[in-house]
């Protein structure tokens, strides 16, 4: 859906979200939530450009929302694509313009980084950053040279620029820890969950549901989120339970299940716009990543009342858990303990209690809207 008009807004404050697709992915979740979070706040306004077309989530009903015509992000920050992709670009934010003054605009993912850095505009500009960016930098230059100095060219542009990290964790590595990128400054705020939305999604109905208990798992096939890992500590359990996978299929995933011989027990469901009935209904959800930023689903499962397990990676996990279910945490590198609490937890069948959840306050939507509102306005002068 593509905004075509601008009213005259009497908004305070007026915030544009960049990001460069609505692939299916964790950042691009919140996003979506970010935005229709700020617009319920009654002194503010939220807009969303996608970079490119590509999408998974259903934004259809979304307001305020453009989408620039290029068919994929995929090089919309090469040298060949980057002029006519900020062009495109500033053309709808002049056009949001014509309703009033823009406070600040907020950057999500590194292409969209890159992009949004070499605009001609006087707006202020921040960038939202999702993950662990020494982990993504590491695992770059593992994959080859080139590739390592296009995501450093990439994180560049953040030196020195007021950043907003969705986790401390995230933040810390940003002050010190990378010499060529140290932020100005960091403000952790968390991704935003509208939890009464999320409960009652929960309650919907779902045919494909499994009739037996499940384990369940989310994320999309990367390195990142290490499904050789998962798989493994999962065959070691021993547990008769079948392992759901909210994840879009392919020939990678399936190669990687049969090497496991786990093509009977695991099953694969595909990318879901309601992956909230999923939670409530399974026992526990795993989470065998590298690294992340701040796991949607872990704080999603916890509200849906589904216990959880992850590997305890840089960044999120720990502080999610924190003087709450740090058991429920396991190192990255000891796959025996991963199974041998997958099995544990099938076992004992432990409850959620939101209410003794330290973060659960902190993970509202309104409270994640505000916190943005206030960012934007302490640094107009800046």
């Amino acid at each position: 859906m593509n905004a075509t008009e601008v009213q005259q807004s009497e908004h305070a404050v007026r915030i544009i979200h960049i990001i460069d697709s609505f692939n299916g992915g964790g950042a691009e979740a919140v996003v979506l939530r970010l935005h229709e979070a700020i617009n319920n706040q009654p002194n503010a306004e939220s807009y969303i450009v996608s970079l490119s077309r590509r999408s998974d989530y259903d934004i259809s009903h979304l307001t305020n929302c453009y989408v620039l015509p290029f068919g994929t992000n995929k090089n919309l920050d090469s040298w060949y694509r980057v002029s006519k992709v900020r062009q495109e670009l500033l053309n709808v934010i002049r056009q949001i313009e014509q309703g009033g003054a823009v406070t600040a605009i907020y950057s999500h993912l590194d292409v969209s980084h890159s992009v949004v850095a070499g605009l001609q505009c006087e707006i202020k500009r921040h960038y939202v950053v999702h993950a662990s960016c020494k982990a993504e930098l590491s695992n770059a230059k593992k994959r080859g040279f080139f590739g390592y100095q296009r995501l450093k060219r990439r994180k560049a542009v953040m030196h020195q620029q007021h950043l907003v990290t969705v986790s401390a964790g995230v933040g810390s590595e940003l002050q010190g820890d990378i010499d060529w990128l140290q932020a100005a400054s960091v403000t952790t705020i968390y991704n935003p969950f509208d939890t009464q939305a999320i409960l009652n999604s929960a309650q919907a109905t779902e045919p494909a549901l499994p009739q037996s208990p499940y384990l369940l798992h989310i994320g999309r096939v990367s390195a990142q989120k290490r499904h050789d890992r998962l798989f493994d500590a999962y065959k070691r359990s021993g547990v008769d339970t079948k392992l759901v996978l909210l994840t879009k299929d392919s020939t990678k995933l399936r190669k990687l299940i049969k090497n496991y011989d786990l093509e009977h027990k695991v099953v694969v469901i595909g990318f879901t716009q309601n992956p909230f009935v999923w939670m409530r209904h399974a026992e526990l959800l795993l989470l065998s990543s590298d690294y992340e930023g701040l796991p949607n689903v872990l704080n999603e499962a916890l509200i849906c009342g589904t216990p959880v397990l992850s590997t305890d990676c840089p960044h999120g996990p720990a502080e999610i858990l924190q003087n709450f279910h740090e058991d429920w945490l396991v190192p990255m590198s000891d796959i025996d303990t991963f199974a041998k609490k997958i099995k544990l937890l099938l076992q004992t069948k432990p409850k959620v209690d939101v209410e003794q959840w330290p973060m659960y306050e902190k993970i509202q939507a309104s409270y994640a809207a505000n916190s943005y509102i206030q960012h934007a306005l302490k640094h107009m002068a800046d």
